[in-house]
């Protein structure tokens, strides 16, 4: 009788590949978490939405609850597709450069950590990035 091959998923043919990847990337976020904070910069991070304040420059005043919903919806769906950006303020705190509505449909989604693009930004260029 011919063993049945098809229809297990790749696990059966790499069982231990899930384990392994998750373990390598525990590993990477601890590393990620000891660089100086000059080196937390043009990099992607997925970071805690809590350790994120808003943009005080922020030029939009009205968000659509509506819209927003329908964001957060699609987030809960298919993921955010495009990180927001931050800046990185020290201590694990990140300020909000560009993406308010992402952030706020993630939080409103439940989510608990955001990909977030770090830059370099100073207070200038934040009315620019907004």
């Amino acid at each position: 009788m011919a063993k049945k091959v098809l229809g297990r998923g790749l696990g059966a043919f790499f069982p231990d590949m899930e384990n392994q990847d998750l373990q390598k990337t525990q590993e990477y976020i601890g590393q990620l978490s000891k660089l100086d904070p000059k080196e937390r910069v043009n990099v992607i991070l997925h970071i805690p939405v809590e350790s994120i304040r808003p943009n005080p420059h922020q030029p939009r005043q009205e968000f659509d609850e509506f819209r927003l919903k329908e964001l957060s919806d699609s987030i809960q769906m298919h993921g955010l597709i495009q990180p927001i950006t931050a800046r990185y303020l020290g201590e694990d705190r990140y300020e909000l450069v560009s993406g308010e509505r992402r952030l706020r449909a993630t939080r409103m989604a439940g989510i608990t950590s955001i990909p977030a693009y770090i830059r370099e930004v100073n207070d200038d260029d934040m009315i620019a990035f907004a």
